[in-house]
């Protein structure tokens, strides 16, 4: 198997099954994802990647409508800042 790419789905594995119930995100966008719950946990055992959830945040993670939300939100929000600044024919 060759080297992975950041536009390719993540696989389930990537991010551990007690966690997380299916990213249907990218690598990159996981990796953002991870980066952004790693500065605003509030766990003890924050960055071990293998806790069970204790705050909040890592609870809301285990919720896949919470995580399709979160993603759609970021590739709207990537959609909207491109288009706004285009000048509209008239």
């Amino acid at each position: 198997m060759g080297p992975q790419r950041d536009d390719q789905p993540a696989p389930d594995s990537d991010f551990g099954a007690s966690q997380v119930p299916h990213w249907h995100g990218t690598r990159a966008e996981l990796r953002r994802l991870r980066r952004a719950i790693q500065r605003n946990c509030g766990c003890p055992s924050a960055g071990a990647g293998t806790h069970e959830p204790e705050c909040e945040l890592n609870a809301v993670l285990t919720d896949q409508c919470v995580l399709d939300h979160l993603l759609y939100v970021y590739r709207e929000r990537i959609r909207f800042k491109r288009g706004e600044f285009v000048v509209a024919s008239t």
